[in-house]
């Protein structure tokens, strides 16, 4: 058994009353990855925005992400030819600290 000074645990984030964030998390290992992939996802298209000069608020912007997927990643067509190479966009890892 472990036993840990007292003052030795400190809050995520350095934030006391934080535990509705962290709850807030996916509780299914499954879910939590789809939102992990998502988010870069989402990541790729701001960076779009940017890279381009378009304001993702603003009225130049696409207005779903449908329509941000195909002007910034190409139709259907374009992003099978080019699937390894979106594919490479995204990067999956597992991380361990000990």
């Amino acid at each position: 058994m472990i036993f840990l000074k007292k003052g030795s645990w400190k809050p995520l984030g350095a934030t006391s009353g934080n535990y509705g964030i962290v709850e807030n998390q996916q509780a299914h290992p499954v879910a939590a990855l789809v939102e992990k992939i998502t988010n870069a996802i989402d990541a790729i298209l701001l960076k779009e925005c940017k890279l381009r000069k378009i304001d993702p608020m603003g009225k130049k912007a696409p207005q779903s992400m449908h329509e941000a997927v195909n002007e910034f990643l190409g139709d259907d067509d374009k992003r099978r030819k080019n699937r390894s190479q979106l594919g490479k966009m995204i990067q999956i890892s597992r991380w361990f600290s000990y």
